[in-house]
């Protein structure tokens, strides 16, 4: 037998049965490596009694011996699978702890120094609950309760109070730990500092409801500033009228005078009243109050209607012209934005292009899109101004004698992205302007 022994074992065998001939052991028992007949060594569980002759003399020993080599084995693996858990809790920033059923600390990775300022020997039989913020207990208690009953990962965020009596925000994944025969014995977490991400969150949602807030006095003001200039305005365009009434009478020469000065109020209140109505429409789309209502429209009823609407009276007899290409397809959109949107295209396209050729809204209907260009032949914009484009209250430096309020292509921009759809625009100073949307047929 004694060549069967692993070397490393040999001895350890010998002094057991020697201290238990000699009596020093009651028991004769142990584990010890055997070389199988196939050559490999296996592990033996050995136990065994001893029978003595009449004077007190051992003459035999019988026992028996079981191969417990895949429990050694299992025995090892959870050895080696402790150890890499060890090293990997040692050697990570996360706070990682074990803990047994009702909570408390059985094992608490040296991060706990760092992250909450306790040593892993000050916390290990603890109970974490104490430390927890009062407003958090409730929830976490209930998590608890559900990984033991659900068994599965969870994820949640607390409040803990350090060892200096302040918090720190951790987040917390747990997951359950059972024994080789699945039985719940613990519960291992890993928790990491969140405190500046919590912070910071915080931070934004409250710049946010003061931005919120911001908006919204901002949209007040600029509706109430907006209903109180049009009053005014209307009183001055009536007596305006009024005025021209009056003058029938007068010389010629008066007369014409003062329509002179009569028209020129009455251009720039018309300037005034489009500066009011575009603030109030920018301001609604700032503040967020803005709605969209979808509803069916024929497209190419849509652009007839609004050019007949609101492009039918040119003091220059202009007219704009309409093409469709494709087969006209009816689309799901907002109609109010819509008009919006090319009210203001098709103005500026008529307002920059005076004693030019009539400016062309062109509808091309794709297979899954619709293109829309609103073209003109008028000044254009010079080239390194292009880059300004779409900003509140941005003019052309060549349009200083034209009537604008600078918010018709940003209210155009945003209008047009509400309703998912593109907007680009091509300018050459003295040659025109071709603005493009694309849209998809439902929003």
């Amino acid at each position: 037998m004694e060549n069967n022994v692993h070397p490393d074992d040999i001895d350890l065998v010998e002094r057991n049965i020697s201290n238990y001939l000699k009596g020093i052991s009651d028991k004769f028992e142990g584990v010890f490596r055997m070389k199988h007949k196939e050559g490999k060594y296996v592990w033996i569980k050995y136990s065994g009694l001893a029978t003595y002759d009449s004077y007190g003399k051992p003459i035999k020993l019988l026992g028996t011996h079981i191969d417990i080599s895949e429990i050694k084995e299992k025995e090892r693996e959870l050895e080696i699978s402790e150890e890499k858990f060890r090293f990997i809790a040692e050697n990570t920033t996360d706070l990682i702890c074990q803990h047994d059923l009702d909570g408390i600390f059985t094992y608490v990775s040296n991060s706990s120094k760092e992250i909450i300022g306790y040593l892993p020997e000050e916390l290990v039989g603890q109970n974490p609950y104490e430390n927890i913020h009062p407003d958090d207990i409730f929830e976490l208690k209930k998590r608890h309760l559900n990984i033991i009953a659900d068994k599965q990962l969870n994820t949640s965020t607390f409040r803990f109070r350090k060892k200096n009596n302040s918090y720190v925000w951790l987040e917390i994944i747990s997951k359950i730990i059972t024994d080789l025969d699945n039985n719940l014995i613990g519960i291992q977490t890993s928790s990491r500092d969140i405190t500046e991400r919590i912070n910071a969150e915080q931070e934004m949602k409250m710049a946010l409801q003061k931005e919120r807030e911001l908006n919204e006095l901002k949209s007040g003001f600029v509706t109430m500033a907006s209903h109180q200039f049009r009053t005014p305005l209307t009183v001055i365009y009536s007596n305006i009228e009024l005025l021209n009434y009056k003058v029938t009478s007068l010389s010629p020469d008066l007369k014409k005078d003062i329509e002179t000065i009569s028209d020129r109020v009455m251009n720039e209140i018309d300037r005034m009243t489009e500066l009011m109505n575009n603030i109030l429409i920018f301001g609604k789309y700032e503040s967020g109050n803005l709605k969209v209502e979808i509803q069916e429209i024929c497209l190419n009823s849509f652009f007839e209607k609004i050019i007949e609407t609101y492009f039918n009276d040119e003091h220059d007899n202009r007219k704009v012209i309409f093409e469709s290409n494709g087969e006209c397809r009816k689309i799901k959109s907002d109609e109010s934005l819509l008009i919006h949107i090319f009210n203001n295209l098709i103005s500026n396209s008529l307002k920059y292009s005076k004693n030019r050729p009539s400016p062309i809204v062109r509808i091309n209907y794709y297979q899954d899109h619709f293109r829309v260009e609103v073209i003109d032949f008028g000044i254009g914009i010079p080239l390194e101004e292009n880059k300004h484009l779409f900003q509140s209250f941005f003019r052309a430096s060549n349009t200083s004698t034209i009537k604008g309020s600078g918010l018709g292509l940003i209210i155009a921009k945003q209008f047009t992205e509400l309703l998912n759809g593109s907007i680009s625009l091509y300018s050459e100073e003295g040659k025109g302007t071709i603005v493009t949307l694309k849209f998809p047929y439902e929003n």
